[in-house]
């Protein structure tokens, strides 16, 4: 049950968020830290952390009935919303990145199909059609009555692979968005896709692993279904780590200046960030072992809510390696294995500042969290309000 101090708590974030959205909209994106040299921020980075948790709901709900995992079927629907709600967060913070939302409907009215960004929204908008007939007809049992069961999981297993293709594309196709970027080495590597799929699984499972810790409590009947879940988080991030330092041994191997500079932008000048990335769920996984051991409530959600900061961290680190090495070069006469970077202009004139810059750092402004915050507040409350108001919990199915 959604208490009425916790409605009063979700409003007034999410209000303040869009008065800071208002805000942002009249004066402009120069309330942002982005710039020229940066342009994509905490906005994008909170994109592909919403699609990702999309897409790891979806992915896990379908292999669910694809491969018929009786343990995990109670979890179905909570996936699926988890979907929902997720892709819901994700096609929001696009509107405070682009500045004016008027823009938007350029992509309708010209759209450009040579660009991934075009495709990204037409699966936005595909996958948030399927995950409501999806979600629909895993509460038909619920909305119908008990004799729709089978024909509920019926359709749910002929669609199931439907829905693990649409998931996996979402997130491939946002992965392209990034690796088509021509003057961006650090992005340019065929291991982005498929981590992209590992993270969304991590971070989409382990959302799904909190909410169920935090609703169905220490009942025993549940407690074989969430060390699995647990499993399978652990098992994705083993690979994940596998895919990222594989692609920083093949770099650093060529030694090139476009591919090593990124590299040294994330172990050197973010090092607290890159290590908090691996540390935070290296330390879940222990939490995990003991919780798997010895189950305990708490212990799964600290684990769950870990993983997820790591991922959003790694999805945030996206950016640095990408913008903070200017990848136009010129040589230098008289010196060997030289280059200056090209300065880049700011975008704005400042007295008693430089205009043009080598290399600019970001952080995110005020204005850049708040709005953050209250997207990911709103699909919060999206999940919080659908569990009150759907048969999201409820399962009645054959559990043998």
């Amino acid at each position: 049950m959604i208490k009425k101090h916790i409605n009063i708590i979700l409003f007034g974030f999410i209000g303040i968020s869009f008065v800071f959205w208002i805000l942002q909209l009249k004066t402009g994106l120069i309330l942002t830290n982005m710039r020229n040299p940066y342009p994509w921020g905490l906005y994008i980075s909170g994109l592909e952390f919403f699609v990702g948790n999309a897409a790891g709901g979806l992915i896990l709900s379908s292999l669910i009935y694809l491969f018929d995992i009786t343990k995990l079927k109670a979890f179905a629907k909570l996936g699926a919303l988890c979907a929902f709600a997720n892709v819901i967060a994700g096609m929001t913070i696009v509107i405070p990145d682009i500045g004016r939302p008027i823009k938007l409907l350029n992509l309708f009215i010209h759209p450009n199909f040579y660009s991934p960004m075009i495709w990204d929204i037409i699966i936005l908008f595909s996958f948030v059609c399927f995950t409501i007939i999806y979600l629909i007809v895993l509460m038909l049992p619920d909305i119908k009555g008990q004799k729709y069961l089978v024909k509920s999981e019926n359709f749910a297993k002929t669609i199931a692979p439907f829905s693990l293709i649409l998931a996996i594309s979402m997130h491939v196709i946002t992965a392209w968005i990034f690796a088509t970027q021509g003057a961006r080495e650090w992005w340019h590597t065929a291991i982005l896709a498929p981590d992209f799929i590992t993270l969304a699984i991590i971070s989409g499972t382990s959302l799904i692993l909190l909410i169920s810790a935090i609703i169905y409590g220490n009942n025993s009947a549940y407690i074989p279904s969430l060390k699995l879940m647990s499993k399978f988080i652990i098992v994705a991030f083993l690979i994940h780590l596998f895919f990222l330092y594989n692609d920083f041994v093949v770099k650093l191997w060529y030694n090139s200046a476009d591919e090593v500079a990124p590299i040294n932008i994330i172990v050197k000048d973010n090092i607290i960030l890159h290590s908090l990335e691996i540390l935070l769920p290296v330390v879940s996984i222990i939490i995990l072992f003991y919780a798997n051991k010895y189950y305990n409530k708490t212990a799964i959600i600290i684990s769950s809510i870990l993983f997820i900061c790591g991922v959003f961290i790694h999805r945030y680190l996206l950016m640095p390696g990408g913008f903070n090495y200017t990848p136009l070069t010129i040589d230098v006469n008289g010196l060997q294995h030289t280059k200056w970077s090209m300065p880049v202009s700011l975008g704005e004139f400042q007295h008693f500042s430089n205009v043009f810059t080598a290399k600019y750092i970001y952080h995110p402004s005020i204005t850049e969290i708040v709005i953050f915050t209250g997207v990911l507040l709103f699909m919060v409350y999206i999940i919080l309000i659908c569990i009150k108001l759907l048969p999201i919990t409820n399962y009645k199915g054959n559990e043998s």
